[in-house]
């Protein structure tokens, strides 16, 4: 993969009526250090990349800013690949209001309920996924990922840096 301009990469945090700030998967038994994705880290990754034990139990948090006009009615929606074969898809909800960012410091964030890594060497390995955030059912920003579920008793971390 070719190196990206940080203002490429930081531009897919980014669509017409939200910011994505920071985009966090806290892996339970890790707590002090969560996979943190931030438009404004000048360390940002050309991919986004996310490397969890199996078994892992992980919850993701999205602190974002509404820009232009409120925001009704958000979901998240994620669908995780293997080889072409949807193996998870789930679509859970964020807010039924955003109001647009007046002040500069402010973030919505949105936290979204606890799912567990399948476990097992069979299922270590990538996956190719994809995250989109909805306003009722028109999708308004969407980011490709790769999940790979590394081995139990490993630390999480993060990849997509070459």
């Amino acid at each position: 993969m070719s190196e990206r301009s940080i203002e490429e990469r930081q531009a897919e945090f980014s669509c017409d009526l939200l910011d994505i700030e920071q985009f966090i998967v806290n892996v339970d038994g890790h707590e002090e250090s969560p996979l943190v994705y931030r438009r404004d880290d000048e360390q940002l990754p050309n991919r986004v990349h996310f490397l969890i034990p199996e078994g892992a139990n992980y919850n993701i948090t999205i602190k974002y800013k509404v820009k232009k006009r409120p925001l009704k009615k958000t979901s998240f929606h994620q669908i995780v690949k293997k080889r072409g074969f949807t193996v998870r898809d789930r679509k859970v909800p964020m807010h039924d209001d955003a109001d647009v960012n007046i002040d500069e410091d402010y973030v919505h964030e949105a936290i979204l309920p606890h799912d567990q890594v399948p476990s097992g060497f069979l299922v270590r390995g990538q996956y190719s996924g994809q995250s989109f955030i909805y306003e009722d059912d028109e999708v308004i920003w969407n980011q490709d990922f790769i999940f790979e579920i590394i081995k139990k008793g490993n630390k999480p971390t993060m990849g997509g840096y070459d």
